[in-house]
């Protein structure tokens, strides 16, 4: 293998091809879907407004569930790093933690910015790393409904092994 060989997984991930574990026991999972991601962007455009190849952002988020409680938070960070050459679309990595109650998730994972600013679903993966959701794996998703603004999102996480 030469660096100029694909690496499989990276390949997968930029894709948008994350896999999704299934179901396990409810007591062992974290399900929360059709949430609300009000976003507190702070975002660095290299060529203003944006986007493009270098820009980079942090934010800070709240979730909230179809009656308006705040479930929990989030911060992150993304970075536009690389054009897709099978489709010249601006790729974004991101990682971010975000803090319920119960624990915490950390999640991380390539985001297709056409796909986000088009109002598609994209997908992070997403793994517990406290509380009651430590060692639970599978994915944040989100999809863009006010640019840099509001997301729905949902997480899927559930116990495996």
């Amino acid at each position: 293998m030469s660096l100029a060989d694909p690496v499989p997984a990276f390949t997968e991930a930029v894709s948008g091809a994350v896999p999704v574990p299934e179901p396990g026991d409810a007591a062992e999972s974290l399900v929360l879907e059709d949430l609300t991601e009000d976003v507190d962007l702070q975002y660095h455009a290299v060529v203003p407004p944006g986007p493009g190849l270098g820009d980079h952002n942090t934010y800070d988020s709240t979730f909230s569930d179809a009656e308006g409680n705040v479930l929990g938070t989030l911060k992150g960070a993304g970075w536009k790093v690389l054009v897709r050459e099978s489709d010249g679309h601006l790729m974004s990595f991101y990682t971010e933690r975000a803090v319920f109650p119960d624990g915490e998730v950390q999640t991380t994972g390539w985001v297709d910015v056409q796909a986000i600013l088009e109002g598609k679903w994209q997908s992070l993966y997403a793994v517990g790393i406290s509380g009651r959701y430590l060692g639970l794996v599978g994915t944040r998703d989100l999809k863009g409904e006010i640019p840099r603004k509001r997301f729905r999102a949902n997480f899927k996480l559930y116990r495996h092994g």
